[in-house]
């Protein structure tokens, strides 16, 4: 296993923090009410957590989920400071070859281009994400 991939894996894995304060904020909005009606009920703590938890955490799974793939297509500093894409260009991703590009090269409107088209693969994946939503996001009414 490519040593270099895996220290930046591991990095933006550590990153998931401000992820998991938004989440916890989300299950703090869960009323308690909803587990002690389902504990009368006789559901199971995995039943609960798919029947009540799940669901009303949705919208902030739907919400990290936008926010972490678009920080990833953007993460530039870590593969830089790391290793500046590394031997053979392992990690060599996308936004730094738009930084090599711009301001190494000074190719400044290949610089752009490129940015334009990270701009539109986010659009794309975040307009389809947002399509796919009502399928699998659940809004309290």
């Amino acid at each position: 296993m490519n040593v270099d991939l895996f220290t930046i894996s591991l990095i933006m894995v550590w990153q998931f923090g401000s992820s998991m304060v938004i989440f916890l904020a989300g299950l703090k909005q869960i009323p308690e009410e909803l587990y002690e009606a389902a504990r009368v009920d006789g559901y199971s703590r995995i039943r609960m957590f798919f029947s009540i938890t799940l669901p009303l955490i949705t919208p902030v799974l739907f919400f990290n989920l936008i926010m972490q793939m678009i920080g990833a297509f953007q993460d530039f500093t870590t593969a830089m400071v790391i290793t500046k894409g590394g031997p053979l260009n392992q990690t060599y991703l996308y936004a730094l070859k738009l930084y090599d590009d711009g301001f190494k090269y000074f190719k400044m409107g290949y610089a752009s281009a490129l940015s334009w088209v990270l701009f539109i693969i986010i659009m794309a994946l975040t307009a389809l994400i947002f399509k796919s939503s009502s399928l699998w996001v659940y809004y309290e009414r």
